[in-house]
């Protein structure tokens, strides 16, 4: 098992880089940005969960091994992932449910494999600060999970299979993209 962690902030919406830490040793950021002021000031106006932000993670040499870019009005996130070889990976996250409501959960197609991203959803939980993990799956397999703790401002994730270790930048930067803005 691995474990990864991220300072957050309590802003959904920042768009200052976010240090990624494996254990204490930095191996990138994650900075989130908008194409221009008009989709910023939209985003600030409407409120609640960010439809122009997008996201960059790069590793700790600056280069860029992921970038989400939300599909607003199709519920769909588009990634773009540079894998361990440096090749190219075009990845579709698409709900397979109505996010308002219930569980959140996602799914994506990954090198001819089928992923799930689910969290529960805990009123209680959500009232004291502390939610729920959500977990990324394969097939019935439990690759990795995320966490937000609010009251510390910080995530939490860890990579229970070390076989996907390299595809480390995957997995945080598609537990981001789905669940940050949202604080989980």
């Amino acid at each position: 098992m691995m474990n990864y962690n991220y300072a957050t902030s309590l802003n959904g919406f920042t768009t200052k880089p976010l240090n990624v830490y494996k254990g204490i040793e930095q191996i990138g950021v994650i900075q989130g940005y908008f194409d221009n002021l008009i989709k910023k000031f939209i985003d600030e106006i409407v409120g609640g969960v960010p439809m122009f932000l997008k996201f960059q993670l790069k590793d700790q040499f600056g280069n860029v091994r992921l970038h989400s870019k939300p599909r607003t009005f199709k519920s769909e996130i588009a990634i773009t992932y540079f894998d361990s070889n440096n090749e190219k990976c075009e990845i579709l996250m698409m709900h397979g449910k109505d996010a308002n409501f219930g569980p959140k959960q996602i799914e994506f197609r990954y090198k001819g494999e089928d992923y799930l991203i689910y969290k529960k959803e805990s009123l209680k939980k959500a009232l004291t600060l502390k939610s729920e993990s959500a977990e990324i799956f394969l097939g019935e397999k439990l690759i990795a999970d995320w966490n937000i703790h609010v009251s510390e401002q910080r995530v939490n994730v860890r990579i229970y299979d070390n076989d996907f270790i390299e595809d480390e930048y995957l997995i945080l930067g598609v537990f981001h993209a789905f669940l940050y803005a949202t604080k989980g």
